[in-house]
């Protein structure tokens, strides 16, 4: 996608306002359905005519076609956003970028780089994004890591099944940063989850190592299987940013240094350049938030870009 030839200001909101309408008219649709479908089903129970049946039929077709109706606005409403709004934010970040809204990084990166996600089956994303950034090349899109739970269940007759169901175990964005130089060290650091402080003073894990920030031991996982080289990229002004930086992610962080390249996903629970309905109201909002988003990751770069220990010699 290029930014070329996108609508701006009044012409984008005015777009963006009709299809709003037809969410409501989706809605109003529906609404009549369903209030049409109960009526011709309480009707059909007390009546032997077959006109009833017809009321309760047309019902649920017009309960489905408002539901459909209304997705596919919302869905416009995406593109219209990822088409105009995306190239410009874009073009203020990058000289260089592509984009595409239905893609996600590729298997050979969240498949193979071990960031300790949590166990999943199934990876989702959108969003994709690659671009160069003041001689850095990076690329990055929403992810989404999903695990399946199963539940014996039983039915009125006493019979047992089994119900599988999905289960979100990460949700949010994962980055790519290749620096063009060799990092000075193979290190993992994650954000400890729930109770592992408590756990990590019996069991430490494999490759573990502390540092002597008591507040940045507390906060991650920290593995290496050098802890020596380790030490060039976690220097106390280094600690000190990261941990800075995690307040600002708005979830839980997982970084990777490795090769030329620093993977970081943050867990935030959402997509960042996905829109709610409610802020399709507010353009200057929906740039805001997009902007936010992006700033974090060039903010990152421009950090690591002037850290000369991380860099092998």
């Amino acid at each position: 996608m290029s930014g070329n030839n996108i609508l701006k200001g009044q012409a984008l909101k005015a777009r963006i306002d009709g299809e709003r309408k037809k969410i409501m008219t989706g809605w109003i649709i529906a609404a009549a359905g369903l209030i049409t479908a109960v009526f011709g089903f309480l009707m059909t129970m007390s009546s032997d005519s077959g006109v009833y049946l017809f009321v309760d039929i047309l019902g649920i077709i017009l309960l489905f076609a408002g539901l459909i109706y209304r997705k596919k606005a919302k869905t416009r409403i995406k593109d219209l956003i990822s088409e105009n709004i995306m190239p410009q934010i874009l073009d203020e970040f990058f000289d260089d970028w592509e984009y595409n809204p239905k893609e996600r990084l590729p298997d050979t990166i969240v498949r193979t780089v071990d960031l300790e996600i949590p166990h999943y089956v199934k990876v989702k994303g959108s969003d994709y994004i690659k671009a160069a950034y003041k001689g850095i090349n990076l690329e990055m899109s929403d992810i989404e890591f999903i695990d399946e739970e199963t539940e014996v269940r039983s039915n009125s007759k006493g019979e047992t099944y089994v119900e599988t169901r999905d289960v979100t175990v990460f949700k949010g964005m994962w980055v790519v940063c290749d620096f063009n130089k060799q990092l000075s060290a193979d290190l993992l650091l994650r954000e400890k989850r729930k109770g592992e402080n408590v756990v990590g003073k019996v069991i430490k894990g494999k490759n573990t190592v502390e540092t002597e920030s008591e507040a940045f031991n507390k906060k991650y996982v920290i593995r290496t299987a050098d802890p020596h080289t380790a030490f060039y990229v976690l220097t106390p002004h280094m600690m000190e940013y990261i941990l800075s930086m995690d307040e600002k992610a708005g979830g839980q962080t997982h970084m990777r240094f490795c090769g030329s390249k620093l993977h970081l996903a943050v867990n935030s629970g959402r997509d960042a350049f996905e829109i709610k309905g409610r802020d399709v109201k507010n353009i200057d909002k929906i740039k805001e938030n997009f902007t936010a988003d992006l700033k974090y990751v060039t903010d990152l770069i421009d950090e690591l870009r002037l850290c000369k220990s991380i860099y092998k010699k």
